[in-house]
């Protein structure tokens, strides 16, 4: 999860139209993913600001929490990234595998330090618990 906050962080101002994260081997989670890919780079009306790449959802909310993930771990990330407890009630839903993509535009909404934040929540470990919190919350990130 890191890595992907640090490249938008160290690429702030060069971004491409749209960016794509993906995981080392990403079929575990959507067994097309190379041709889904090809299918919206080359639509000429695409204009997402972002979208899942992933086809497993799981839905969640801050009260009740989702599954393998704490309801004080993700409540706690959501804290740590926007400074204040989600209080909405609302329920989410988030795609397996963190696997996205996401307008330029989109990531610019919000400045640098924000994405460096991020990157320095993430940096004390390998294996943050905060990255799994991430996985849940990178549409809320991008696009709330």
């Amino acid at each position: 999860q890191q890595i992907n906050y640090k490249y938008i962080y160290d690429n702030y101002d060069n971004l491409p139209d749209y960016t794509i994260f993906v995981q080392g081997y990403p079929f575990d989670h959507t067994k097309n993913i190379i041709e889904d890919i090809h299918h919206l780079l080359y639509k000429s009306d695409l204009n997402e600001d972002f979208l899942y790449l992933s086809t497993v959802y799981a839905p969640f909310t801050f009260e009740k929490g989702c599954g393998y993930l704490s309801i004080e771990h993700l409540n706690d990330t959501y804290e740590k990234i926007f400074g204040y407890k989600n209080t909405t009630g609302k329920q989410y839903a988030f795609a397996t595998g963190a696997q996205f993509m996401v307008k330029r535009e989109t990531i610019l909404k919000k400045p640098k330090e924000f994405y460096g934040n991020i990157v320095n929540m993430l940096s004390y470990s390998i294996n943050p618990i905060e990255g799994y919190g991430l996985e849940r919350l990178h549409k809320i990130i991008f696009t709330e």
